[in-house]
């Protein structure tokens, strides 16, 4: 771990073109310091004290928490792993118990690792709750390192009108067990990146036209027809497979009955994601908000590319109560989406 702030802020500069702020800086070196006492505090001090097993690592959209564990991540790739919570959660969903989980030879190697990080984490439901503290505990007997990366506090991960016992143990496990580390940078960087205005439209008499020449530039000569979007359901949008790209209304893909798990057999299956004519979303629409936030967060895991249309600026398109706090995520990977720097990786 000597240097290892130095060589993380290098790795950062030189693969990402991202200059760390002072607090950013020294987010970096907290984290350094709790690495090196979890691995390598002396037998006297783990007698002494009880070993923390991971960092809780929170703080507001934009300020550079996935950027950091993701090349944290990079630095260690031999002895760590990276997991987004919507992908861990979904695969431990499928397995009935926690010796499925530890046995599952394909959707895990968690034994082969040191460090586990897991970005994204966000409880909507307390199913998730009990399938997450399962599988926190199991890691914790494997001596594995947890590093959680979230927008929420432990406090407010999870807000209900009366907790019970269960949830008041899922959250006391976080603060007993893991360093609890905010980042407190006030730096959005992606603010700071100007959205690409050949990939985003907001005038209403020229969306169309400019998204209709976005789709020849992708799949030339070639047409586009209503398919079923995910095999076995009924859900037809207007696509071209060959091109991996969808073309459809706003409505058609969030209004909709897809799921989170189907939104994600769309991101992997279609390079290119074409929505047009995004309403206002206000309160009315909140089943809307939700499947779009969830479509938004499985094309960014991607890297997916997307256009979006709208007769309101991205700023003002959302108009909502509930969903709220994670529209501020979407909001700020829109805006990275958006930009030329990452669309210039896949067009």
């Amino acid at each position: 771990m000597e240097n290892f702030d130095k060589k993380l802020e290098s790795f950062i500069f030189n693969k990402h073109s991202v200059k760390l702020d002072k607090i950013q800086k020294n987010t970096v070196i907290s984290i350094k310091e709790m690495l090196e006492e979890s691995f390598f505090i002396s037998k006297i001090k783990k007698f002494i004290f009880k070993k923390k097993i991971g960092i809780y690592f929170y703080g507001n959209v934009g300020r550079g928490k996935s950027l950091i564990c993701q090349s944290i991540n990079s630095i260690l790739s031999k002895k760590s792993r990276l997991e987004n919570f919507p992908d861990l959660i979904f695969n431990l969903q499928k397995l009935e118990t926690l010796n499925k989980v530890q046995t599952e030879k394909k959707s895990t190697t968690l034994p082969k690792i040191k460090m586990l990080i897991i970005d994204e984490l966000q409880i909507d439901n307390i199913a998730d709750i009990h399938i997450l503290l399962k599988f926190m505990k199991s890691v914790k007997r494997k001596k594995i390192f947890l590093i959680f990366i979230s927008n929420r506090s432990p406090s407010t991960l999870y807000k209900t009108v009366q907790e019970n016992k269960f949830v008041k143990e899922f959250k006391n496990f976080f603060n007993k067990n893991f360093y609890i580390l905010k980042n407190e940078s006030k730096k959005d960087y992606r603010q700071n990146l100007r959205i690409g205005e050949h990939f985003f439209f907001s005038n209403p008499e020229k969306n169309n036209a400019k998204q209709d020449t976005l789709v020849r530039r992708i799949i030339k000569n070639a047409s586009t027809s209503y398919d079923n979007v995910v095999d076995g359901s009924n859900i037809k949008l207007k696509l071209n497979k060959k091109f991996k790209l969808i073309d459809c209304e706003f409505e058609e893909i969030c209004n909709s009955f897809l799921s989170n798990k189907e939104y994600k057999i769309i991101s992997k299956n279609f390079d290119y994601i074409i929505i047009r004519n995004i309403p206002k979303l206000d309160e009315d629409k909140k089943d809307s908000v939700a499947r779009f936030i969830s479509l938004i967060d499985n094309i960014y895991d991607k890297k997916g590319f997307l256009s979006i249309a709208s007769k309101f600026k991205l700023s003002e398109i959302f108009r909502a109560k509930t969903k709220k706090f994670e529209f501020e995520r979407t909001l700020s990977r829109l805006i990275e989406m958006g930009s030329q720097k990452y669309v210039s990786n896949i067009l």
